[in-house]
């Protein structure tokens, strides 16, 4: 059985599913894109996870700082992900004020700035999260068995 949902098509081609949940006053919306391991080539290999990380920390208006001062005002939350052939930058948000939040979104979607100190910052991050996965047994475990299959 399919599930009812309202479907509307952008100017620029962009389709969006809609469907109401009158479960809780939460709100998500996502935006979803071909990209991940799938499309990468060793060159570019996790480019696209570290760009999603980076989305919601600047755009061309706004700082990292400011956009989350905006968001926890607002009791909202935006994360970009990668996976291994589908990205998304998620939106959560109240029902008060997920209008402000959805503008605040697109903001982050269409005005990506990558300021060079995020850059960095992101950097070491993720090489300190790859020295500590090779610290944890299971993941090793899990690393090693991908690479021989």
């Amino acid at each position: 059985m399919p599930l009812e949902h309202e479907r509307h098509v952008l100017p620029c081609g962009t389709a969006v599913l809609a469907r109401r949940l009158d479960v809780n006053d939460i709100v998500v919306v996502r935006a979803f894109a071909p990209m991940g391991a799938l499309y990468e080539s060793d060159a570019e290999a996790g480019i696209s996870s570290f760009v999603q990380s980076l989305l919601p920390r600047g755009t061309r208006r706004r700082s990292a700082h400011d956009i989350q001062e905006e968001l926890a005002g607002l009791g909202a939350n935006v994360e970009g992900t990668a996976g291994l052939d589908l990205g998304s930058v998620n939106l959560r948000a109240t029902r008060a004020g997920w209008e402000a939040a959805f503008d605040l979104w697109t903001e982050i979607i269409t005005e990506p700035s990558f300021p060079p100190e995020e850059v960095e910052t992101e950097i070491e991050q993720t090489l300190g999260a790859i020295e500590a996965r090779e610290d944890q047994l299971s993941a090793r475990v899990v690393d090693l068995f991908r690479d021989l299959f």
